[in-house]
């Protein structure tokens, strides 16, 4: 979480442009409802990923 959140840091259409970052958010928001992680429906809603 903490790498995907520097990267869209360094530059935001890396997370939004990049298919394996995209996977990865989906499978940390699969994930997600055992357990909340902070940072991460934001940023899934930055990359495209939650309407």
């Amino acid at each position: 979480m903490l790498h995907l959140l520097e990267a869209e840091r360094v530059g935001a259409e890396v997370v939004y442009a990049n298919v394996q970052a995209r996977a990865l958010l989906l499978d940390l928001l699969a994930k997600e409802r055992r357990a909340p992680t902070p940072g991460l429906r934001p940023l899934a809603e930055r990359a495209g990923l939650l309407a």
